[in-house]
Parts: structure tokens; sequence; C-alpha cells
């Protein structure tokens, strides 16, 4: 302020106290990108479960084609197999070795018409789970004996005790069949280094059971690891690309998970985790 002279008579000054609304302020900022957060989160889980609906209309579709078609398919080969069986006892009768060796493909190929239509039928025919109380190390050793690996294939146990779960015996024992045929198949493709291995191992892991199958194969390569579980996909070249996708369904159907825990090699690693809050709860 100046004085009548013109000079400066006063300095006068206005302090104001904003920490309130300072506060309140940075209170809005954090509510803002709280809920923007969550905005985002939702999104990403209305998203996975609009996925997850497609994706089973398209594995019940794909269930219903397949179930129809390996019906259809398995009666000309039954035919087949008989014809060949009648041709067989021809043969032997004539001697000579293109007939025998003719046959034996026959065989060979009818054999393996049939495994394909049963991996359609078993991802096509999943049912409504029918639980019973197992002892998951007497199931693993069960689907040992069954698979029988083969003699380049060293069996690794690590099977500690675990409590008994409560599940549909028979869907667990095909998905853990289908996992060992896999491994089996991969650590195939690697015969030049020597005697494979396949290591199974079970746990537990808080509310969960795991089992676990670890091979020693070439692993699975990144470009492929986002689709491992797909229906129809497969890098094998006679392969159906069912197997996988069968084994998750049939353990999801448990309310358990299947999966690919590690992909690097030497080998990949399957990890299935089952519930065991419905056993001792």
């Amino acid at each position: 302020m100046r004085d009548g002279d013109g000079a400066v008579s006063h300095v006068v000054g206005a302090l104001h106290d904003v920490t309130d609304l300072r506060a309140v302020s940075e209170e809005l900022e954090r509510t803002k990108n709280d809920l923007g957060a969550r905005v985002d989160a939702r999104s990403r889980e209305l998203a996975d479960a609009q996925a997850g609906l497609v994706r089973k209309e398209r594995l019940a579709v794909l269930g219903q084609l397949a179930g129809g078609m390996a019906h259809q398919i398995r009666n000309p080969l039954g035919a087949i197999k008989n014809a060949a069986y009648v041709l067989e006892r021809h043969v032997s009768r004539q001697g000579g070795d293109e007939g025998p060796w003719a046959l034996s493909i026959i065989h060979d190929e009818v054999k393996r018409a049939n495994q394909i239509i049963t991996h359609l039928l078993d991802y096509a025919r999943v049912r409504a789970p029918i639980p019973r109380r197992v002892d998951v190390i007497a199931l693993v050793e069960q689907v040992l004996a069954e698979r029988s690996p083969p003699p380049h294939v060293e069996i690794e146990r690590r099977l500690a005790q675990v409590p008994l779960l409560s599940v549909d015996v028979d869907q667990v024992h095909g998905a853990l069949s289908n996992l060992v045929d896999n491994a089996v198949d991969a650590m195939g493709e690697t015969l030049e280094t020597g005697r494979q291995r396949l290591v199974l191992e079970t746990l537990r892991e808080g509310d969960f059971v795991v089992i676990a199958l670890e091979d020693s194969g070439p692993g699975v390569a990144a470009e492929i690891e986002e689709h491992l579980f797909e229906p129809l996909f497969t890098t094998k070249p006679l392969g159906l690309g069912l197997g996988l996708v069968t084994a998750r369904t049939l353990i999801e159907e448990q309310g358990g998970t299947l999966r690919l825990a590690r992909s690097s090699a030497p080998g990949a690693r399957f990890e299935v985790r089952l519930p065991l809050r419905r056993q001792e709860g």
C-alpha cells in the first residue's frame, strides 16, 4: 500500500490453509484410480468369461460331431477287420510273402483308426462325474501298470502320501493316461539322447492335491504353448489333437485344473490340481 506521495507504507499478505482441500483432492484421485483399476479388472473377467463360454460351446458342438462320426466309422472298420481275418486264413494256406505283408498293414491301420475313434468317443461322451473315494498313489500306479511305458523310458516315482480324494476315478484315470501317453510320445522324439525319464509326483498344496508329470523330452515350443489345449491342434503327424483337451475337461469336471507348469527343455511338466475341500469340509 502506498501513501499520498506514492511511497510504500504497508505490505499486506493473505494466507489460506489448503491442507484439508489438498487431502480431499488426493483422496478423490486415489478413488478415481482405484475405480479405474476395478473397472479394468472386471472388464478382463467378463472378457475371460465370454471366451470361456465360446470355448465350451465350440467344444460341445465338436463333441457331438465327433461322437456321431466315430460311431459311423467304427462299423465299416469292424467289417474290414473281419474280412482281413478271413483273407489271412486263405493266404496262410497259399504261402508267399506279399499276402501276409499286406494283411499286416490292414491290421495295423485298422488298429490305428480304432485308436482315433476311441479318442473321439472319449472326448464326445464326457459325462457328469460320479465321485468315490480313492487313494491317489494307487491310482497313479494303476495308470502306470496299464500304460506300460517302453523300455527306453525310466519311471521315477516321487509319490508322497496325500489325503484320499473324492473324484470320478474313471475320469481322472483317463486324464492321467492321456498325460502319460503324451509324455512318452514326446520322449520318443529324442531317442538319440539315450534313456529317457518320466517323473510322477504327488504332493499337497493347501486345499489341493497335485499330481505332476515331468518328462525329459524336448519341451513345448513357445509358439505352440498358447494352442496346447485347443481341440484338433497337434504337432504329431498322425495325432488328432484331442488328448490334452480331453484330459483338461475330465479334470475340470472334478473342480480341478490342468496346466503346463514348465515348458522349457529338457522336458515339460504338467500339473493336475484336485481340490480337497469337498473331502475334508
